[in-house]
C-alpha cells in the first residue's frame, strides 16, 4: 500500500521512536524509508520560504547528513534489513520543503509525532505537524502524546484497527483505505461512529428521550452498514449518540486496537464540526492514528 515512508526527523528522542516504527512499517511494506532533515534559518520559522545562507551555531548540511546516516544505522539492524533507506537534507522552510520532497515520492505515508498542544496555543506557534496534516494529500501517521518516548510509537502490530468516520462526503474513501490496511496486515477491522447533533456540539444524551436516542442511532448504524456493504467490507460496527473525541477513545480500549484510521479534509456544510473533532482525536489518541485525505465521493470508487 506504501511505497515511500518518509520521517522528518529534528534529531529528538520522539522522532527517533517515530524512526524505528518507521523502519517497521517499511520492512512489512517492503517500501522505501527516507529519514529527512530541514536545515532552516530563522525566516524559515515565519514561512517565507526562504534559503538557508549563512547562520551562526547551525550544524553545517554535511554534518547533519552524517548524524542522520548514524540514527538509520543504530536502528537498520533490528528493523530495516529489508527496507531500502537513505538520509536526506533539505534546505528552508520545513512545512513547505518536506511538502515538496514528499510529492515527488511514490504512495508516500508520513510518519511524524506531534506535541499535543491545543488550538490555540498551535495556532500561535505554527505546528510543522499541523500544517502537514493540512497539506498533504499522503497518509500521515502520528504517535502518542506521551511523555516516554519510546511509549509514543509501538512496535507497529497491527492487529486491531479502528476506523472512526463521519458519514460524510468523503468518509467512503477513508474506510476504503482502512480496509485495505487491515487486510494488508492481517487485521480485525472496527468502524465506529459518534452521533453528534446540532453542528456536532458534545450531546448529553440524558436530556433526549430513549426513543429519540435510539433513533438517531439506529439510523447512524444502517447508513455504517450500508456503506460496509456497497464496499464488500466486512468490519465490527459501534455507534452511539455521543462526540467522537469522547466515544472513539472509550471503544478503542474496550476493544484493544492498536490504531486509530480517521479522514482529513475540508468538510463543509452540516458535517463541517467532525473536521474539528478529528484533530482533536489525533491530537488526543492514545494509540497511533493513521489518517488519509478525504476522498470526494465521486473519486473514491467502489
Amino acid at each position: 500500500m506504501f511505497s515511500s515512508i518518509v520521517v522528518p526527523f529534528d534529531f529528538t528522542p520522539a522522532c527517533q521512536g517515530a524512526l524505528r516504527h518507521a523502519a517497521s512499517i517499511a520492512e512489512h511494506e517492503e517500501a522505501d524509508l527516507y529519514c529527512t532533515y530541514v536545515y532552516e534559518d530563522f525566516l524559515a520559522h515565519y514561512e517565507f520560504g526562504a534559503r538557508v545562507t549563512d547562520v551562526i551555531d547551525r550544524e553545517s548540511v554535511e554534518e547533519a547528513r552524517r548524524r542522520l546516516e548514524r540514527k538509520l544505522i543504530d536502528i537498520e539492524p533490528e528493523n530495516a534489513r529489508r527496507a531500502r533507506w537513505g538520509a536526506e537534507v533539505l534546505e528552508g522552510n520545513p512545512a513547505f520543503s518536506l511538502a515538496k520532497r514528499i510529492a515527488e515520492l511514490e504512495d508516500p505515508l508520513v510518519v511524524v509525532p506531534t506535541h499535543g498542544r491545543g488550538r490555540f496555543r498551535r495556532f500561535l506557534m505554527g505546528s510543522t505537524v499541523n500544517k502537514l496534516l493540512h497539506d498533504l494529500e499522503c497518509p500521515v501517521l502520528t504517535g502518542v502524546h506521551l511523555e516516554d518516548s519510546d511509549a509514543r510509537f509501538p512496535e507497529p502490530q497491527w492487529s486491531n484497527v479502528l476506523c472512526a468516520i463521519g458519514l460524510h462526503e468523503g468518509s467512503e474513501s477513508v474506510l476504503q483505505a482502512a480496509a485495505q490496511v487491515a487486510s494488508g496486515w492481517g487485521a480485525k477491522l472496527t468502524v465506529v461512529n459518534a452521533v453528534s447533533l446540532f453542528g456536532g456540539e458534545p450531546v448529553r444524551t440524558t436530556e433526549f428521550p430513549m426513543d429519540l436516542r435510539r433513533y438517531y442511532r439506529d439510523g447512524a448504524a444502517q447508513d455504517v452498514a450500508a456503506l460496509l456493504r456497497r464496499n464488500r467490507i466486512e468490519a465490527d460496527v459501534r455507534v452511539e449518540m455521543s462526540s467522537p473525541e469522547k466515544y472513539v477513545p472509550v471503544v478503542a480500549e474496550e476493544i484493544g486496537a492498536d490504531l486509530l484510521i480517521v479522514g482529513r479534509g475540508h468538510v463543509k456544510g452540516f458535517a463541517a464540526p467532525f473536521r474539528h473533532h478529528v484533530y482533536d482525536l489525533i491530537r488526543g489518541s492514545a494509540i497511533p492514528v493513521l489518517s488519509f485525505k478525504e476522498a470526494p465521493a465521486a473519486e473514491s470508487g467502489s
